[in-house]
């Protein structure tokens, strides 16, 4: 078993320094949340909460990448039982340490990666009628089209392989079940591996669409029939020319001779045809 208290103790006495990643040096207040982190994973370990240990020394490590957190992440990751983690962590650590951790610690870390290496299981995926959409997931997390067919590590314990299938409707529909995913599990395999244990799964893809119904095209209102409107107005133009005409007869109608008036009809004379 790890004696994680005496890893804890010499890395804790070592400052957390500026470090070089990626080309660029960490800043002070990234240093000082890499150190609050690492504090935190030295309380959590020490009471045996080895997954949240994992989390605040990973996290650290990502703000200040220094050689010798990875000591302390390997000796979290093996307790909580994530002996790939543990593992990768080792092996970076020999692969970054200077001289001086590697001559103190360097025969401790390859004892625990020849100690991980025979104990880790192994998975090999082969998926048949996958799509170029579809995306593959080993314990939820991505998993690469390039690792199909390889050996991969895995920790030993219970591991699930799926394939989703994102679902996107056509343009101008949508799903017919208003509840339809946004996304379909098309094959899944679960396996459980002892350490050492090697495994071969092959998923085959069925993947059965939801329906989609295209709605509609909103349609103009029906133009309206022009024949009233031409009967309204021949029967305007009839009665305009009928009036004109009555003007005519009246105005040609001799008007009664009466002294004194001029005009064609006489106050109260109608016409009577």
């Amino acid at each position: 078993m790890i004696r994680i208290a005496c890893l804890l103790a010499w890395l804790l006495a070592a400052p957390v320094g500026i470090a070089r990643a990626q080309g660029s040096e960490t800043s002070a207040s990234a240093a000082a949340a890499a150190r609050d982190l690492y504090e935190a994973g030295i309380e959590a370990a020490e009471a045996e909460r080895f997954e949240a240990a994992l989390e605040a020394f990973e996290r650290s490590y990502e703000l200040a990448p220094r050689a010798a957190t990875l000591m302390n992440l390997g000796a979290v990751a093996e307790r909580a039982g994530r002996l790939v983690t543990a593992l990768n962590a080792y092996r970076r650590f020999l692969a970054t340490a200077d001289a001086r951790l590697l001559a103190a610690h360097g025969d401790a870390a390859r004892a625990a990666a020849a100690r991980l290496t025979p104990a880790l299981a192994h998975l090999s995926v082969v998926v048949v009628g996958l799509e170029r959409q579809d995306e593959l997931r080993l314990d939820g997390e991505p998993l690469e089209r390039a690792s199909l067919g390889l050996d991969l590590p895995v920790d030993p314990g219970p591991h699930s392989v799926t394939v989703e299938r994102p679902v996107r409707a056509p343009d101008g529909a949508s799903p017919e079940d208003a509840s339809a995913p946004e996304r379909l599990e098309c094959a899944r395999a679960d396996v459980t591996l002892s350490a050492g244990a090697r495994r071969d799964l092959e998923l085959r893809v069925a993947c059965p669409l939801p329906r989609f119904v295209v709605e509609a095209p909103a349609t103009a209102p029906a133009a309206s029939d022009p024949a009233p409107w031409i009967a309204l107005g021949v029967g305007a133009g009839v009665l305009v020319i009928g009036a004109v005409v009555v003007g005519v007869v009246v105005a040609g109608t001799p008007a009664p001779s009466e002294p004194g008036f001029v005009g064609n009809l006489a106050p109260g004379s109608f016409v009577v045809f």
